[in-house]
């Protein structure tokens, strides 16, 4: 039997076809680069394209304000899902890390500064921030605040962790999601990395609606304090927002029956989470469902995988970040077992950026090992299928 498995992963969702995407990894661009040629805005000394990467704010540099602007994205109103890695970095000695940023859905002005982790000043805002001055200060943390009809609205979502994001002489690197569900008027933001993160999910705005009009943006700033600042691999897709089951941690799981009874292994279908259909928030595909942990270890299975019987596929879906792109792992799983691995763009764009390598696993009740390296590191996606023939596993 396979030994079990939990990882980290993020599920990206199949969209439908009335989305709308901007979507950039800022790798086209040469460093000092501060016109995309795509109709978005950078405002501020600080902001740039430095080694593939959005800067925003400079550590050891008081720059000041600076923001990003991305504009309107068609059907907007009807929901969206924003998502991006950072990375924030403080150099040890000096001042502590300061002051933060946010990331923007309103009707504030395209090439406006904005407020930096207080969003913008706009009329009508909804705002994803993270505050970085100072360590244990009350109003220091991750939330999910803004303004309606002019008014700021502070902490009523209460949507707010309190705590310190980063350290003196610390870098902290990780995902952000972000998304507004215009059918349940909820919204969501969710962190990894941080030592403080958000675990918003479902959040009620109390009424407050989206426009198609309204502008996308990040606001960032520093001061006597300061910080670095990378935004990457930024993708925001309006339409549909990925329900709150695509959130980290979770896998993709489908189980195929009457297979593998004339040398058909591994031919069972792949999950599939697509979610266009009514009722949103469920998969299209009845027989798709989504898993926090891969335990394959005893039958009857656990947390909603099915061992029993025989002549079946188990197909897994998932994807993870590794620092250096070399990984290895073990598996002994009655009867068959093939593996994987793809380096992908991003955790919410799997376009695949090299060749896979693949562990296949055809005797009986027999432990083998596998060790992957791709020679960097990055964003992997992983398919599994493990097959069941006769006799029982």
């Amino acid at each position: 039997m396979k030994t079990p498995i939990t990882l980290l992963i993020l599920a990206s969702l199949a969209l439908p076809a009335s989305a709308a995407t901007y979507s950039n990894n800022f790798d086209a661009y040469a460093d000092g680069t501060t016109d995309l040629g795509d109709g978005t805005v950078m405002t501020g000394t600080s902001a740039s394209i430095q080694g593939g990467r959005l800067q925003l704010t400079i550590d050891n540099v008081g720059g000041g304000f600076s923001s990003f602007h991305i504009g309107p994205l068609a059907n907007s109103s009807q929901g969206w899902t924003a998502s991006w890695d950072y990375e924030m970095f403080d150099a040890a000695g000096g001042n502590p890390p300061a002051d933060g940023f946010s990331m923007n859905y309103g009707d504030f002005t395209v090439g406006a500064q904005g407020n930096a982790e207080e969003g913008f000043a706009s009329a009508n805002n909804i705002s994803f921030e993270v505050d970085t001055w100072m360590n244990f200060d009350g109003e220091q943390g991750v939330n999910i605040s803004g303004r309606v009809a002019g008014t700021d609205i502070g902490n009523a979502l209460g949507a707010f962790n309190n705590g310190p994001i980063l350290n003196d002489g610390q870098r902290v690197t990780g995902t952000m999601t972000a998304s507004y569900d215009a059918v349940a008027g909820t919204v969501s933001f969710v962190t990894t990395g941080l030592e403080t993160n958000a675990d918003f999910v479902d959040i009620d705005l109390q009424g407050a609606v989206g426009d198609d009009a309204w502008n996308f943006g990040f606001s960032a700033r520093v001061g006597g304090a300061n910080e670095d600042l990378f935004i990457d691999n930024l993708v925001i897709t309006t339409g549909v927002p990925a329900p709150s089951g695509h959130q980290p941690e979770t896998l993709l799981y489908r189980r195929t029956d009457g297979l593998n009874v004339a040398g058909d292994d591994f031919t069972g279908a792949l999950p599939d989470n697509t979610d266009q259909d009514l009722p949103f928030g469920e998969l299209d595909d009845p027989s798709s469902s989504f898993i926090s942990a891969l335990d394959v270890d005893l039958e009857p299975g656990n947390g909603g995988i099915d061992l029993i019987g025989d002549h079946h596929d188990l197909t897994f879906i998932f994807q993870f970040y590794d620092d250096d792109g070399v990984f290895a792992f073990t598996e002994n799983y009655d009867d068959r077992v093939k593996i994987v691995a793809t380096p992908i763009t991003g955790s919410s764009d799997l376009t695949a950026t090299g060749a896979p390598a693949e562990h296949t696993d055809v005797s009986w009740n027999t432990r083998t090992f596998a060790n992957f390296d791709f020679g960097g590191g990055g964003w992997f996606n992983v398919d599994i299928w493990l097959t069941e023939d006769g006799g029982g596993a």
